[in-house]
């Protein structure tokens, strides 16, 4: 593994730490260890680079809203 693969991945599951918090860090979280075994290189990690993405909104009232990145 190359060391700029190695820090992409060590920042993706900081990454992922940040936003799950104890479910990858504690040892009763339903994805503990996983970080570990990103960094290693024992999961296979993916780059999306979308287009186009959606988010919906929930009650009160629905709502939705379409994301774009052109030139990708």
């Amino acid at each position: 593994m190359l060391d700029s693969e190695r820090a992409e991945r060590e920042q993706a599951v900081a990454d992922f730490e940040r936003k799950y918090g104890p479910h990858l860090t504690s040892p009763e979280g339903t994805w503990y260890r996983l970080g570990e075994a990103v960094i290693a290189g024992d999961v296979r990690l993916y780059r999306v680079a979308p287009t186009i993405g959606f988010a919906f909104g929930k009650l009160p009232t629905s709502s939705q809203t379409r994301y774009t990145w052109p030139g990708r």
